[in-house]
């Protein structure tokens, strides 16, 4: 039986605590835009803190199991990692695109840049919710077809789309 190997483990905390730390400081921007609405920072926050805690139970996991034949990529932990991961995403793009839209002053120099920012946060937000969703898509049905290996080479692109465009 194969091992899952430190690397792969390695990959998995990294990948948990970049996306943290990113919706972090998603959650600060919304939360200097919305002039400190506590509600909306929060809920981004606290989905931030679940996915964390789900990615830092897969590590745990496979740390305590490391044979792939143990693991069970459509777990729960996996599952509520990523589907906090979407629904944060969706969160702060949704709340961006709001207060950026609240926020629009007729200026022309200004609105054109505020309509600039709005374009990019829902590309960035819908690379990233799809990315993910294509992700579990891939996990679930690869897995069923050729085995666990492949849960490593679809795992590595969850965060592609978070790296290239922060």
């Amino acid at each position: 039986m194969s091992r899952v190997s430190k690397e792969f483990e390695a990959a998995m905390a990294v990948t948990a605590t970049i996306a943290f730390f990113v919706q972090l400081a998603y959650a600060h921007r919304i939360w200097r835009l919305s002039f400190h609405d506590v509600y909306l920072t929060s809920a981004i926050v606290t989905l931030s803190i679940i996915a964390l805690g789900c990615g830092g139970a897969l590590v745990a996991k496979t740390i305590r199991y490391p044979l792939w034949n143990d693991s069970r990529p459509s777990n729960l932990p996996a599952s509520i990692f990523f589907v906090s991961t979407i629904a944060c995403d969706v969160l702060i793009a949704t709340s961006q695109v709001y207060l950026f839209h609240k926020s629009r002053s007729g200026i022309g120099r200004l609105g054109g840049l505020i309509t600039k920012l709005t374009v990019l946060v829902v590309n960035v937000g819908l690379i990233t919710s799809v990315d993910i969703t294509i992700f579990l898509i891939l996990v679930r049905d690869l897995t069923a077809q050729l085995g666990r290996s492949s849960y490593a080479i679809t795992y590595s692109f969850s965060l592609v789309p978070r790296m290239e465009y922060f």
